[in-house]
């Protein structure tokens, strides 16, 4: 390492008015299991338990419900072709005189903020609000609450919507939280190790309800005395008359956010970018393994409770999930057995809670760099020796707090995972879809930001088979779901299996996209009418040998006469 640059790391290291990140090898990186795992482990929370039922009740047909579980794969996969085209892709700098693409933690951030230039800060702004809204660990720790008080026989736990019950609900899944953000708090290695762990059992709980169900259908367990009748291939297509048919096309568009929650996490990686290892070469593989595991596994285990559970038989249980009504059909002469299945759901959720945790905080980092955050010098730092960002852990634990402590218990779950699919995979595949498709197929050149200009396709990092299929599968697809979720159901006014409005999720995402553009209009053009300064963030970073980020040094000033603009530096080399 040159003299100079150490002379420079060391002043930032000692100036408390610039931030000093450091991603340096002896922070423990994502290899290709790793990241793979994160995916895993993101993927398979508690919405494959949670969503069969109300999917297989709104399309009403058993081919109708497989259809849309084929269908959420097939719109994840296009979803990360076009996050690992643009992650792969953004940001770029000048290295060795040449422009290359080096890869950073920040997700849907960066690469709105490059698709979205102007007005300045309008896309953080925004961004901003939605995801530390959102970005939280309130619905699997509700989940993983209600779970756990079934594990140890709570009396009440029947009723959810009890006023004593709810607030146990919300005092476990408080704790929960908070034990996953004090893990990766003060352990960021054995936070990691925590994470693969639990994908690994994620996946052997699957096969498990695999296994199960082709043991039922060839008769070798269970007292099932038809297994698949609701599979025929001439009934699977028939409207079944167990299910009460008041959705309509409002009910598939909310069947598509369902399911579209459960694939959620395809992008998990992108995320943290910063913290895998040659992410250029391995990620690609890594995400896309994990994704064809994760879409085989959701399809069978859906197949295997149809298999075990009829139409008839889960309306007859209308306030269990399928995947209890499963084990009771199998195993109803065995306490142990029932009381097995909340562990194994409660097992899942915490995974999830856990790699939510590690990833949402390093997006809210990255957010905090920006400077649009009250008291952003703060949010962004780090423990020095473990390398952990606690104040944007603090940051995700405040926020996940409200939002359990807000809605009714029995709400919280399906509110928060139809308004995070709603806004996280509808609206921002509506933005990064169609966006992708603008920069990379349909503009002849695009500019970065200090002045350059060059073709797409021959600086991408990633680029995909057929061409514009996948961004545009992922565009329509999400706007389907953006446009449909304002179409009313037929009869009534409540989602399936549930107390909540229809107009509820919709409604929410507007408001949370006009709060953004207020929060912008404020920092942007309120603040340096009265102050007469104007916020300026440079983010200057050091590269090693194989381009990789090694640290990053970040000033965010308030500036009087200062233009509105960030200053991506070029990166300095250390060995």
């Amino acid at each position: 390492m040159d003299d100079d640059i150490k002379e420079r790391i060391e002043q930032a290291r000692q100036n408390r008015d610039i931030l000093f990140q450091d991603h340096s090898p002896r922070t423990a990186k994502l290899g290709i299991f790793s990241a793979g795992c994160l995916l895993v482990n993101r993927m398979i929370g508690t919405g494959i338990f949670e969503t069969p039922k109300t999917v297989w009740m709104s399309t009403e047909t058993t081919a109708g419900a497989i259809l849309m579980w084929v269908l959420g794969g097939l719109i994840s996969y296009a979803g990360l072709a076009v996050y690992l085209e643009l992650g792969l892709t953004i940001p770029r700098y000048l290295v060795h005189g040449r422009w290359r693409s080096v890869p950073r933690s920040g997700g849907e951030k960066n690469y709105l903020e490059y698709i979205f230039r102007a007005p300045k800060f309008l896309a953080t702004c925004i961004y901003a609000v939605i995801f530390i809204a959102l970005g939280n660990s309130s619905g699997n720790g509700i989940v993983f609450a209600r779970n756990f008080l079934q594990i140890i026989w709570y009396p009440e736990v029947v009723h959810i919507g009890d006023y004593k019950t709810g607030w146990i609900i919300k005092g476990i899944a408080v704790a929960v939280v908070t034990v996953a953000c004090l893990l990766h708090g003060a352990w960021r290695a054995g936070g990691i190790w925590v994470q693969n762990s639990f994908a690994i059992m994620k996946i052997i709980i699957l096969w498990f309800f695999i296994i199960a169900g082709l043991a039922t259908y060839s008769r070798k367990i269970g007292g099932v005395p038809d297994p698949g009748v609701d599979l025929d291939r001439v009934k699977s297509f028939k409207t079944s008359v167990h299910f009460p048919g008041n959705y309509g096309p409002h009910g598939w568009i909310n069947t598509l956010l369902d399911v579209s929650f459960s694939f959620g996490g395809f992008e998990s990686a992108n995320y943290v970018l910063s913290e895998v290892k040659d992410p250029a070469r391995k990620l690609k593989w890594s995400t896309m393994g994990a994704l064809t595991l994760v879409f085989v596994s959701y399809l069978l285990t859906n197949i295997s409770f149809m298999t075990v559970v009829s139409a008839e038989r889960l309306m007859s249980e209308e306030e269990k999930e399928i995947s209890t009504v499963f084990i009771d059909t199998l195993f109803s002469s065995s306490g142990n057995a029932k009381r097995a299945l909340p562990a194994l759901i409660a097992i899942s959720a915490f995974g999830n809670i856990a790699v939510t945790t590690f990833m949402t905080s390093k997006v809210k980092q990255e957010i905090a760099k920006e400077g649009v955050l009250p008291f952003s010098t703060f949010w962004p730092a780090t423990i020095p020796d473990e390398m952990t960002p606690m104040p944007a852990l603090l940051l995700h634990w405040l926020t996940s707090l409200i939002l359990i402590l807000s809605p009714p218990a029995k709400d919280t779950y399906l509110i928060f995972t139809r308004l995070n699919s709603y806004m996280t995979i509808a609206w921002f595949g509506v933005f990064l879809g169609g966006g992708l498709l603008y920069v990379g197929y349909f503009k002849q050149y695009v500019s970065d930001y200090n002045g350059g200009s060059y073709q797409w396709r021959n600086i991408a990092g990633f680029r995909p088979y057929f061409g514009p299929f996948f961004p545009a599968l992922y565009f329509f697809s999400s706007l389907v779901i953006v446009v449909g979720a304002w179409v009313p159901p037929e009869r009534g006014q409540y989602l399936a299996d549930s107390t909540t409005k229809w107009f509820v999720v919709p409604t929410t995402g507007a408001s949370l996209f006009a709060l953004g553009v207020v929060y912008w209009f404020v920092l942007v053009k309120v603040l340096p009418i009265f102050y007469h300064k104007t916020l300026r963030v440079r983010r200057t970073p050091y590269l090693d040998r194989e381009e990789n980020f090694r640290f990053e040094e970040v000033i965010t000033q308030w500036i009087a006469g200062a233009e509105e603009s960030d200053e991506e530096e070029d990166p300095d080399l250390v060995s």
